[in-house]
C-alpha cells in the first residue's frame, strides 16, 4: 500500500491512481476468496528505501516542479526517521503470518 493510494497526491496522478487500484484490488479479492480459505491483506509500512525512493532522493529537479516537490517530501520524511529498510518490511510481513500456519 501507499499514502498515494489513500490520499490525494497532486502532480503524480498516475502513481497515486495505480496505488489506489492495488488497494481496491486487494480488498475485492479478499472478499471474493474468503470462502475459499484464501486470506489477503495489504501492508503499508511507510517509506521503504527502494529504487523509486532513491530516484526521488537523487532528483535534481527544480524544487517548485512536481518531481522536486515529491523529492522534498521524501527527504523530509526520511530526515524525520519515517523510512524502513526493505529487509525490515519483509520481516514485518513474515511475522504477521502465524495465523496462516
Amino acid at each position: 500500500m501507499s499514502n498515494a493510494g489513500v490520499y490525494r497526491w497532486p502532480n503524480v496522478s498516475g502513481y497515486a491512481v495505480s496505488k489506489t487500484a492495488v488497494i481496491k484490488f486487494t480488498e475485492n479479492l479478499a472478499v471474493e476468496l474468503r470462502n475459499e480459505g484464501v486470506t489477503l491483506f495489504a501492508v503499508h509500512p511507510g517509506i521503504v528505501r527502494t529504487g523509486l525512493t532513491e530516484l526521488a532522493l537523487d532528483s535534481a529537479d527544480p524544487q517548485d516542479s512536481p518531481a522536486g516537490k515529491v523529492a522534498a517530501w521524501f527527504r523530509q520524511e526520511i530526515a524525520a526517521g519515517h523510512d524502513l529498510r526493505p529487509e525490515l518490511v519483509a520481516q514485518l510481513v513474515v511475522s504477521t503470518r502465524p495465523w496462516l500456519r
